[in-house]
């Protein structure tokens, strides 16, 4: 006997305070306060005169998740509603369409941007203007000013046709004389309310050419004016909109910060050297999208029992939003998922024969995490999660279902899940605390005969690091999985970060910043 065992109240207060700040650790995913590729940062006109604006343009943020927005222009965005945009102007058949105007402060770049462990310490878009006429500053950089994940514009057009004649207004930072930024403008089909993105990926994509954008080898000091900015043209190819349907604009290219939008590789590629015909689109890459949420873990071992469910049958559900689809399963793997499934389950959504040809990539980390081949339903909520291709980089399949509560009468209940005691590290390092040294060989002993692990890594919380915060987190995840596995543990296993987020304790003292700082293991039954 390695614990005892938690209620089920026990075990949903744990759940849900470790789903909290669960962040998927995405490969090559630049983060959202990082520094342009070379110095070089790229500068947007832009308007805040809400009165003045066109209905159904905003400006627009991309969520963590690659799908869902957050819009200027609010929740709910209708052909009517308006918002904040950046300065545009487009043709569609060849009939000029509602253009955005210059309405904005224009910044004076105090101090040079500087950064710390990949966070801007200074910031041009914090320096201060000399009126408030219009309420915002102008140029919105895209480096620095926004400090989120990729950002775009919204429109609607009033006429249907072919689009052209697309630019916006932009300024180049350009220190050493050469831009070596490759940027480019993805379009896209929008939800009917604006809340996220349509489809699997852009319809159109095209690299823009950044000689037309007035450049300057340094901002420190500068004061910018009319004449700093230029038009910079999408030169989208070959591209149909229908009059009053709402599309969007978004960035993306090396070391664009944060997270793409969903498909931008495969468009982007797919612009370098066109490929054969393929609905297939990379999945999105899951960035740090967490809620900071106090909660104790108790020093216990959850063991949760639950009965597996045959799975032999074929029946039909519908899959969230709208398209129906049949349920899969060859042997117990499920190639597509049912109408909802219960929490603190896990269902096994990728073949072995795909195992070392694909990745398991969650597109919404508070709900569903991958676990090796298998699927982790932690929290009531939608979950989407993507089965990728490791040589084409594109969705094998596209998974959705509605995770309801473990209690719930109805949905599909499959493997159960079991949480063990977390493990502690000494402050600053990825040295395992000796008791818990100790621990690893009975949490071993449990995880042999486990179908997956999944292990997910927490730092202290008293800096505002996240940076290193994040590469600590990473660190004590895999020292975890690496005495696991001298213990003879076999996995499959996946690393999560969770980073200084969901504390156990906000004290200041070194006995309780050190219930902070450890790893929680979860092993699939």
């Amino acid at each position: 006997m390695f614990g005892r065992r938690l209620t089920t109240r026990a075990r949903l207060g744990v759940l849900a305070g470790l789903v909290a700040s669960i962040v998927v650790i995405a490969p090559q995913q630049s983060g959202a306060s990082e520094a342009g590729p070379n110095g070089v940062n790229v500068g947007f006109d832009f308007s805040w005169e809400r009165t003045k604006a066109p209905g159904g343009y905003t400006a627009s943020f991309l969520n963590p998740d690659s799908v869902s927005l957050n819009n200027c222009g609010g929740s709910n965005f209708t052909l009517t509603s308006t918002g904040c945009n950046f300065v545009f102007n487009y043709k569609v058949a060849g009939i000029t369409q509602p253009s955005v105007s210059h309405s904005a402060n224009w910044i004076t770049w105090t101090k040079p941007t500087t950064y710390t462990n990949g966070s801007p310490s200074t910031t041009g878009c914090n320096s201060g203007a000399a009126s408030t006429t219009a309420g915002g500053k102008a140029p919105i950089t895209l480096f620095d000013c926004f400090n989120v994940h990729s950002f775009g514009q919204i429109f609607a057009p009033t006429s249907t046709g072919r689009l052209s004649a697309m630019q916006f207004r932009m300024t180049c930072l350009v220190p050493w004389g050469a831009n070596s930024l490759n940027l480019y403008a993805l379009l896209y089909r929008l939800t009917d309310d604006a809340s996220s993105l349509a489809g699997n990926g852009p319809i159109a994509a095209a690299k823009l050419d950044l000689s037309t954008c007035p450049s300057a080898l340094s901002w420190d000091s500068k004061t910018f004016s009319d004449a700093d900015f230029g038009w910079v043209e999408m030169p989208f190819k070959n591209v149909r909109v229908s009059a009053n349907t709402l599309y969007g604009v978004y960035f993306a290219g090396n070391g664009v910060p944060g997270t793409p939008p969903i498909g931008a590789e495969a468009a982007i590629a797919a612009t370098k050297a066109p490929a054969p015909a393929t609905t297939a689109a990379p999945a999105p890459k899951p960035g740090a999208s967490t809620t900071t949420t106090s909660t104790t873990v108790p020093p216990t071992t959850t063991t949760v029992a639950k009965k597996k469910t045959p799975k032999t049958t074929t029946t039909t559900t519908t899959v969230p939003p709208t398209t129906t689809t049949t349920v899969a399963i060859a042997g117990d793997t499920y190639t597509a998922l049912p109408g909802s499934v219960k929490a603190e389950n896990a269902l096994r959504v990728v073949t072995p024969a795909e195992v070392d040809k694909t990745v398991l990539v969650s597109g919404t980390g508070s709900v569903c995490l991958p676990a090796g081949p298998f699927l982790v339903f932690v929290k009531p909520g939608f979950c989407k999660a993507y089965v990728v291709s490791r040589q084409t980089k594109g969705n094998l399949r596209v998974l959705t279902t509605r995770v309801l509560k473990s209690t719930a009468a109805r949905g599909e209940e499959g493997l159960p899940i079991e949480i063990l005691e977390p493990l502690y590290f000494e402050g600053g390092t990825a040295k395992l605390k000796s008791a818990s040294e100790k621990l690893v060989t009975q949490h071993a002993q449990l995880a042999k005969s486990a179908r997956a692990v999944l292990i997910v890594g927490y730092t202290g919380n008293l800096t505002f690091n996240k940076e290193a915060q994040t590469d600590l987190a990473r660190r004590r995840a895999a020292v975890t999985m690496v005495e696991l596995q001298a213990a003879g543990v076999k996995g499959p296993f996946s690393l999560h970060m969770g980073g200084a987020d969901n504390a156990v304790s906000n004290g200041t003292s070194v006995a309780e910043q050190d219930r902070n700082r450890r790893t929680i293991i979860i092993l699939v039954r």
